[in-house]
């Protein structure tokens, strides 16, 4: 079993003794790519004895950051391990610290011969005075990553810009995807609001309309879900949140997909079709959903594909919730639900081994934002802390629902 870890570098001294010694003992090799580093990043990787292979971009060249685009700086990657021959290549970003508490090798060799790629937890880090516990009390800001996968001829690297999987584009012709929950990269970047606001204003600025980044907007993914024009909304927020200051909530009042189960498929807010007012949920076939809070039944209808449309009215507020039933309950216009009532279960979608809800809560007939609705009662709308879900079949993270107003 022969593991060959990769990865680009500019500039990180800081966090890379870190990085380097978190693969020593299970990585056989490990080949590093520096762009033009300016810091003692240099000195650090031909100093450790974990590091086999260096490429040195040319210093003369100018001291704009990533010289090296993303695709060509994969491509050398990919051709440096041609060389090796690995059985498993690992790649990670040069500020993601590998945390483990089990032999990778030896789970790697356990890994079904069917299985071309591994999916792992990313787990930020946070370290900011101002806002200390904006994690937990605003999400996890937890996301799966593909660091693994086996090494096999002809591997290539996707054609984007940026925002290309660290896996080759061409993995899955190889096998499936797997996950390995027990390995875990510990991100210390954008470890402060600040540097989480900054990234946002340098994404915006290289890719003003979100194309190349599947036309998700990057505020939202980086600011907790709420976006660039609401930074002052979110921190009002943080404050409530952290002074115990919640929305009243009804009893029984619960996130409609069971929090251990779920994961975030899309998001709430733009995008380049238009505008996604709710939040969609993934979880397995035969997960049941629930009403997030009671009221009756004003409207509940099959729309195309096999998907219900259900709308419970309350007192101050409407729930919407969308999804391919996977039982033959029924449920009626005029019926009472009360909070935490099970409404259905769902049923795997044709473009995925998992079941979504699209799930949407209006305020006086206005669409809101249903994660910071439900997050503002303190019912948590997300997977808890340490073991982020990968949504089925849809690499990044999307879903088929089509909702958009």
């Amino acid at each position: 079993m022969r593991v060959l870890a990769m990865f680009r570098v500019h500039n990180g001294e800081d966090v890379l003794p870190k990085v380097l010694d978190a693969l020593v003992g299970w990585c056989d090799d490990v080949y590093a790519v520096d762009d033009r580093s300016t810091d003692g990043t240099a000195q650090i990787l031909h100093a450790h004895h974990a590091v086999t292979n260096v490429v040195h971009a040319r210093s003369d060249l100018p001291q704009t950051p990533w010289l090296i685009p993303e695709p060509p700086g994969l491509e050398l990657l990919y051709r440096m391990a041609d060389f090796c021959r690995p059985d498993w290549i690992f790649m990670i970003d040069s500020d993601q610290v590998v945390q483990t508490d089990i032999n990778i090798p030896a789970m790697l060799a356990g890994v079904p011969d069917d299985v071309a790629a591994l999916m792992c937890p990313m787990i930020p880090s946070w370290d900011d005075r101002d806002y200390p516990d904006m994690i937990p009390l605003m999400g996890t800001a937890e996301s799966m990553r593909g660091p693994f996968w086996r090494w096999r001829p002809g591997l290539r690297a996707g054609t984007r810009a940026i925002h290309n999987p660290h896996w080759p584009a061409n993995i899955t012709e190889h096998g499936r995807i797997g996950v390995a929950n027990d390995v875990r990269l510990l991100h210390t970047g954008w470890s402060t609001l600040a540097e989480r606001i900054a990234k946002v204003e340098h994404y915006r600025k290289l890719d003003p309309h979100s194309e190349l980044n599947y036309g998700v907007p990057y505020d939202r993914a980086l600011l907790f879900g709420y976006a660039y024009d609401e930074i002052e909304l979110l921190r009002s927020d943080y404050r409530r949140r952290a002074s115990g200051d919640f929305d009243p909530a009804e009893p029984g009042a619960r996130v409609p997909i069971d929090r251990d189960r779920l994961a975030i498929a899309s998001g709430y807010g733009r995008r380049a079709t238009g505008f996604h007012p709710g939040v969609d949920f993934a979880a397995a076939p035969g997960t049941p959903v629930h009403a997030a809070t009671s009221g009756t039944v004003s409207h509940a209808v099959n729309l195309d594909d096999g998907l219900l449309a259900v709308t419970i009215a309350g007192a101050d507020r409407e729930t919407v919730y969308v999804f391919r039933p996977g039982d033959d309950r029924r449920i009626d216009v005029d019926d009472r639900i009360d909070a935490g009532t099970e409404i259905g279960v769902l049923q795997a979608h044709d473009e995925s081994a998992d079941g979504f809800l699209h799930f949407e809560v209006h305020v006086d007939g206005e669409h809101v934002n249903p994660v910071r609705h439900l997050a503002n009662m303190g019912l948590k709308p997300w997977t808890p802390s340490g073991r982020p879900r990968p949504v089925s079949g849809t690499f990044p993270p999307s879903s088929p629902c089509a909702i958009i107003v």
